[in-house]
């Protein structure tokens, strides 16, 4: 067992998805595999404090054009008021990260390396 101090895994898993067709709900299927990599990694590893990083590549070598989204917030609707196209993240407590805090946490996690 790794005491509290110890430094988490740092090895990602890297997703890789072959596509021949445009399609247009992959970002969403690229979540849900996510997602599955993560609830394995929290059973098998329950005493991990964090989420190992998952870089999911896409391979498309389709003839026509991929217009689809390929970040999941392009798959919502745009909102209203210039509040963005992603849902707010609402934290436990109601609490609710949006604006300059939101920005500054994506600015980190855009810069934090694998």
């Amino acid at each position: 067992m790794r005491s509290a101090a110890a430094a988490p895994r740092q090895w990602p898993y890297l997703l890789f998805e072959h596509q021949s067709q445009p399609d247009r709900w992959m970002a969403l299927r690229l979540l849900r595999y996510c997602c599955r990599i993560w609830e394995n990694d929290r059973r098998d590893h329950p005493d991990e404090q964090y989420l190992r990083p998952v870089l999911p590549l896409v391979f498309y070598q389709g003839e026509h054009h991929w217009h689809y989204a390929i970040e999941l917030a392009e798959s919502f609707p745009p909102a209203r008021h210039g509040a963005g196209r992603a849902p707010p993240i609402v934290l436990l407590g109601g609490r609710v990260l949006h604006g300059q805090r939101r920005a500054a946490l994506q600015s980190a996690a855009d810069a934090a390396p694998l």
